[in-house]
């Protein structure tokens, strides 16, 4: 370390490391390549500009998304016979019916769904989580996302193999 000081010119401090070697972290799109997906997604989101966010991340992790705006049309879309492998879906929502609300239907009418639900709030998270869905905490990042669909996918496997 050395230290210079005068009057009117202020003091400088340099500080000398030892030199070490970095590793740059690998890109996301490389992170991402080893956690690659597949599917349709159903994303029932009200805010559109979440809705994009959500369906960008999960197109960076190969699945391909379908967008409701709440969970009325949502239930439209599974009752009309269009197919999904995952129903992801934010618990607070406008319109009468909360996410948590179209998960419990959803779960009686299609139980072989897999369904992932998001949540900016604790408490509706642990009520959630209560009822053996999985839960993504809002905001989320790509791997957080990424997982949380493999531990929903991997419940539902489970959930059927014990049905059978």
């Amino acid at each position: 370390m050395k230290i210079a000081s005068g009057i009117g010119r202020g003091t400088v401090v340099t500080l000398y490391l030892p030199r070490a070697e970095v590793a740059a972290a690998p890109a996301v799109e490389t992170q991402l390549a080893r956690v690659q997906g597949r599917g349709l997604v159903l994303v029932v989101e009200d805010d559109d500009d979440v809705a994009v966010v959500a369906m960008n991340m999960l197109t960076l992790l190969g699945y391909q998304s379908k967008h409701a705006r709440d969970a009325r049309a949502a239930l439209a879309l599974l009752l009309g016979g269009q197919r999904f492998d995952l129903l992801f879906a934010d618990i607070v929502m406008p319109g009468g019916m909360s996410g948590l609300e179209l998960a419990r239907r959803v779960r009686q009418h299609f139980r072989r769904l897999p369904i992932l639900l998001a949540s900016g709030s604790s408490r509706a998270a642990a009520e959630v989580a209560r009822e053996g869905f999985t839960v993504i905490a809002k905001p989320y990042r790509a791997d957080a996302l990424s997982e949380a669909l493999r531990e929903s996918l991997a419940r539902a496997a489970d959930q059927a193999r014990k049905r059978a």
